[in-house]
């Protein structure tokens, strides 16, 4: 290949390069494509992440609160007299 042959070959090469390159950036900027996106199901994994975490501590919360209720947790501390009863507060 000749020199001048070469030179064509890296333009085009670089020329397909920055119109990647710039379809990318189009990509990003375009607000009403990522909302379709988002609305069909395109989701971050960071964001199933932090959903997935939020939905385990509400299933938590409700678990350790059920088993409170089973077991009369409330009631004891009622019964006792609470925390203050021994300081003679509440009374």
């Amino acid at each position: 290949m000749t020199r001048p042959d070469e030179l064509r070959l890296e333009a085009a090469q670089k020329r397909q390069e920055l119109v990647e390159t710039l379809d990318q950036l189009i990509a990003r900027t375009d607000l009403r494509a990522r909302a379709a996106r988002a609305a069909h199901g395109e989701r971050r994994p960071a964001f199933l992440a932090a959903a997935a975490a939020a939905g385990a501590v509400v299933v938590l919360a409700a678990v350790l609160a059920g088993r409170a209720a089973l077991h009369g947790a409330g009631a004891s501390a009622v019964r006792r007299g609470g925390p203050r009863a021994r300081w003679g507060g509440w009374r």
